[in-house]
């Protein structure tokens, strides 16, 4: 993996650009491997900043809504940036401590994926296509799994989106199910743990529960699907999207399976249905 450049906002004297500055910190205090950078230094165009800056990933500290440092880094031609906003992470009634921490595990959480990306830039058994899937032949199904993505053993997959997750179903849940022709979503605000059921999905095969991958509290459901639920079966991984959460603790994203392992494990089990329905059809 190539360097990570870490920019906190500049706005310390408010109280989501502190805790940025804390972040920052505590970075340097742990003698962190990537390159915590300063907007003043890259403003002002520092030889040494701008080269730091230009040939690393960028990841934001964004103190509030107003976004300066990602607007900064955008402006400034960063060739990937990803951004964390304090507000987004961290509930305003918490300490300082508490909500630097809070940052610092989220911020973790997408260095982690950045070396996961990185180490599996080869994958084993799997193909990468243009779209940046994972695929795996299993008799006449083509599985597809998206990169980047976490997955669950319940075949959910877990997208973090600066302090959110986007959930969904996987590609092989919705080749399992077949035809999809209802989707009951649970309300808005609904806090709930990891492993509980959220939802269902009904096929012309099957009932299925929407099992909670991560805990945490529905901020949007994709009421698209109420009239279009076959969306699920033509875009598990796009337009098929079931939730997008505010997690309640980002460590337990570590549960779950990076696209490479989550591929093993669904070929191994769609050869294991493919097994059981062959018996079931010789006898």
């Amino acid at each position: 993996m190539g360097k990570t450049y870490i920019l906190p906002c500049a706005g310390y004297d408010r109280p989501g650009g502190k805790v940025t500055r804390d972040v920052a910190e505590l970075l340097l205090k742990s003698k962190h491997p990537h390159v915590v950078g300063s907007v003043a230094a890259l403003v002002n165009e520092r030889p040494g900043e701008v080269k730091d800056f230009s040939s690393s990933s960028v990841i934001c500290l964004d103190g509030c809504s107003m976004r300066c440092a990602s607007k900064i880094a955008e402006a400034r031609g960063a060739r990937a940036i990803q951004s964390i906003e304090v507000s987004e992470v961290a509930a305003p009634d918490e300490d300082d401590n508490r909500r630097a921490q809070r940052v610092l595990e989220m911020l973790e959480t997408l260095l982690e994926g950045l070396m996961s990306e990185s180490k599996h830039s080869v994958s084993l058994g799997a193909v990468a296509d243009r779209e940046e899937f994972l695929t795996e032949k299993v008799d006449k199904f083509t599985l597809r799994v998206k990169s980047g993505l976490y997955y669950s053993d319940n075949d959910f997959w877990v997208a973090v989106e600066n302090g959110r997750v986007r959930v969904g179903a996987s590609d092989l849940l919705q080749q399992s199910v077949s035809d999809i022709y209802y989707v009951e979503l649970a309300e808005l605000g609904h806090r709930f743990t990891l492993g509980d059921d959220i939802g269902r999905l009904e096929s012309t095969k099957t009932m299925i529960e929407i099992i909670a991958p991560i805990s945490g509290e529905i901020i949007e459901r994709n009421d698209q699907l109420e009239s279009s639920p076959e969306l699920i079966n033509e875009s598990p991984y796009d337009k098929g999207w079931l939730y997008i959460l505010r997690p309640e603790d980002m460590s337990e994203l570590e549960l779950l399976k990076d696209a490479h392992e989550y591929i093993q494990h669904a070929s191994q089990k769609a050869k294991h249905e493919l097994g059981k329905r062959e018996t079931g059809q010789s006898r």
